[in-house]
């Protein structure tokens, strides 16, 4: 495994990351780490966004109430890196073959690889990362499944624990590891 960059790094620390549970509105997006080091197209401008407050969550282009949350499901922090390290290898198809593509599509993935590396140096033992959002449009659920760039912001210690702590009580549902299915738990 590569050693975190220090461009991230140092990014990182400059972050203030969210309280636990949130404070005022927080947000973060990978596409703002690299647009640090590489100009980004306006298209990529939520590329693995991650937006909380008490009032809604955000992930990816999709933003909803806490009010329409019907259950936040959690697994294991390492589970959730070793199956994103195999999904991560899967997708990395370049965008394209020009240089600011390759730049792009070079820095992301460095971007995310380090997240996950960051998550997993500083994540404590047994901790959940909020994995899938499902709220409820007009009676139906819809779920939102993050991107593999969201869920890298997602398994930072204080973002993970900012929405679990702000989740609305009784929506929180837990996967351990090796099973499907998980059993509620009350949420903070």
């Amino acid at each position: 495994m590569t050693a975190v960059p220090d461009w991230l790094t140092a990014a990182l620390s400059r972050m203030k990351m969210p309280d636990a549970p949130v404070a005022e509105p927080w947000e973060f997006a990978v596409s703002t780490l690299i647009g640090q080091r590489v100009k980004v197209p306006g298209a990529l401008d939520r590329f693995g966004a991650v937006r909380i407050s008490r009032q809604e969550i955000g992930i990816d282009a999709t933003t909803v109430p806490w009010a329409s949350v019907v259950q936040v499901r959690t697994r294991p922090l390492r589970d959730v890196i070793s199956g994103a390290v195999g999904r991560q290898a899967s997708q990395a198809a370049p965008w394209g073959t020009r240089f600011v593509a390759r730049a792009i599509t070079t820095r992301a993935t460095d971007a995310v690889a380090g997240l996950f590396q960051i998550a997993d140096r500083d994540g404590p033992a047994g901790a959940m990362v909020p994995c899938q959002i499902i709220y409820r449009l007009r009676r139906k659920p819809i779920v939102i499944n993050p991107s593999l760039a969201a869920l890298a912001v997602l398994c930072l210690p204080a973002v993970s624990a900012s929405v679990l702590a702000t989740a609305p009580a009784g929506v929180l549902q837990h996967r351990p590891t090796g099973h499907s299915t998980g059993h509620s738990t009350p949420g903070p």
